[in-house]
């Protein structure tokens, strides 16, 4: 159990770390086919993966990130909040969601917007 409370932690700070990414900086032009994108939308967090570990459900609302959220709008910009901490200054497109400079690849399946960092995975459910 100690094993897995240490790595939700850190999960739960790699999350933390995100954000503090994102938070910096203006927005600037996002695509210019984002009102077409099916990407645009309202995301509540899913779940969270490192390595063998993941985490959703209970274990999300246990580790107070179940208000995590992320909104894709159809002018290009973007919004994530995590463990509440918010940023809007962010854009979108291309597969990247991008802040001061900085990009963040992301994966878009069928509702599901899966934000990939080193070997961590945060995936937000279309809402």
């Amino acid at each position: 159990m100690k094993k897995t409370t240490k790595r939700a932690l850190a999960l739960l700070l790699t999350a933390l770390m995100l954000l503090a990414m994102t938070a910096c900086g203006g927005a600037s032009s996002g695509s210019s086919n984002a009102a077409a994108a099916p990407e645009v939308g309202k995301y509540a967090i899913y779940e969270v993966k490192s390595d063998d570990v993941t985490i959703n459900g209970d274990m999300l609302k246990t580790l107070g990130m179940d208000t995590s959220s992320l909104e894709l709008r159809a002018d290009g910009t973007a919004s994530m909040t995590l463990v509440d901490e918010s940023t809007d200054n962010m854009t979108w497109g291309d597969g990247k969601l991008t802040a001061d400079g900085e990009s963040i690849d992301y994966k878009y399946d069928d509702g599901f917007l899966t934000i990939s960092l080193d070997s961590e995975q945060i995936t937000f459910k279309k809402s």
